[in-house]
Order: C-alpha cells, then sequence, then structure tokens
C-alpha cells in the first residue's frame, strides 16, 4: 500500500522517546532514574549512589562537561570523569560508561511506538536530533523504533552541540521541509527550546516521567496534527 506524503515534520530529542536508567551529569534525576550495575550497589562501592551527585560540583567534573557533546572523545571524558570522582566507582568508570552506551541499558516511555506509529500513519516525516557521544541508531533499533525516523542528526558528528542552530538547519535539509513546518520535542528548555531560534516551533516536555513511563506524548500527536495541513 503506498505511503502517504509527508505534510510536515517533527524531530525528537532521544529523552522525549528513550530514556536511559542511568545519571545525567546535567540533569537532575529521580529515584527511579539512577544507575543500573555497579552503580546501583552503593554499599559495595563506597557509597557510591551519593557520591555521584556531589561529584557533580568538582571542579574537574564540571569542566569536563563543557562543550560534552561536541565529539565522542569529549562525550566519553565527561562521563567517565564523573564516574570517576567516586572512589569507590573510579575502577568501573569505563565500563559504566560502555553500559550507558549499550542500546538494552535504554527504556522506551510506553507511549513511544503508539505516538511514532501515529505520526507516521499521517504522513509526518521524522528525524533525531540529539546531543550525544555515539550512533544512536542501534539502540533505536534494539527497541524496534529506528523505521519511523529518516533523519539522523547526531551531535559529536557535527563538531558542535544544540541549541547551535547548523544541527537544526541540518536535520531539516536531510528531511527537505522548512523549519517553520517542523515541531522540535525534547525535555531540555535550553538546549531543545533553542530550536525557536532557528525558526522551529518547540514543545518541551515537562520533566520527571521514570523510564518505560508513560511521557505524555499525546500532546505531540495533537499539536503535529493540529499544524498539518
Amino acid at each position: 500500500m503506498p505511503q502517504p506524503a509527508a505534510r510536515g515534520k517533527r524531530f525528537s530529542d532521544t529523552t522525549s522517546v528513550l530514556w536511559p536508567a542511568q545519571e545525567d551529569p546535567r540533569h537532575e534525576t529521580s529515584p527511579r532514574q539512577r544507575p543500573r550495575g555497579p552503580a546501583a550497589h552503593p554499599r559495595r562501592h563506597g557509597g557510591a549512589e551519593g557520591g555521584t551527585y556531589a561529584g557533580l560540583a568538582q571542579p574537574a567534573v564540571v569542566a569536563a562537561q563543557r562543550g560534552r557533546d561536541v565529539s565522542a572523545a569529549a562525550h566519553r571524558h565527561a562521563f567517565t570523569t564523573w564516574y570517576a570522582s567516586v572512589p569507590g566507582l573510579a575502577p568501573v568508570a569505563e565500563a559504566l560508561y560502555e553500559q550507558l552506551r549499550s542500546p538494552e541499558h535504554w527504556r522506551p516511555y510506553a507511549d513511544a511506538a503508539e505516538t511514532l506509529e501515529a505520526l507516521t500513519g499521517h504522513g509526518i516525516a521524522l528525524g533525531v536530533v540529539s546531543d550525544v557521544g555515539w550512533d544512536l541508531r542501534p539502540t533505536f533499533a534494539h527497541h524496534g523504533l529506528d523505521r519511523y525516523f529518516s533523519a539522523w542528526v547526531h551531535s559529536f558528528e557535527h563538531d558542535t552541540e544544540k541549541p547551535d542552530p547548523a544541527l537544526f538547519a541540518h536535520a531539516c535539509r536531510e528531511l527537505g521541509v522548512a523549519p517553520a513546518e517542523t515541531l522540535m520535542v525534547g525535555d531540555h528548555p535550553a538546549k531543545d527550546g533553542g530550536a525557536a531560534g532557528s525558526g522551529l516551533r518547540c514543545y518541551v516536555l515537562p520533566a520527571g516521567a521514570a523510564p518505560g513511563a508513560v511521557r505524555g506524548l499525546d500532546a505531540v500527536l495533537n499539536l503535529a496534527l493540529a499544524s498539518s495541513p
């Protein structure tokens, strides 16, 4: 059966579809979003759970987060520096980073697949624009979600990070639709909200959803359909 012609497009930040079960040093996390694996057992690693938060105040950790997403090396350095700031986690810092990269470590939100299916069913082309240090396609493929997206823009491949307009502009060119016809969906007001400065419409999801929970993506569907011709 022929697919309907694309009537618009939506770009998604990774964490509006999937969420890692490991902490991000630039975002607050709830107890349900804390690390699995070695970091999930603070008693075995010298109070690691509390120590990871304390480590965020260390000058070396703070410095490592600057420009974190502009290259694969910078991304790895940022996370391993953070993990290693906790003495009990220092020996497994590299292992924790590899765990973060593993597709099975990420959990889709409960309403992600249903929303993506509905969007593509209405002929809306989708892409991913993400601040990240590795190719996300295997992760999306692991969860059966890669088939919904036809554009992939990873910050580390472009030597920059959001909210640089270059990333949003490149994504628009990939899908061949004007910025004004595009809705950017993310969870970071400064990073993802920066799409508005590039001429895109933007919707920032509220914080607080646990991995695998319902994310409220029905609002995205309503916004996309309301603005489609």
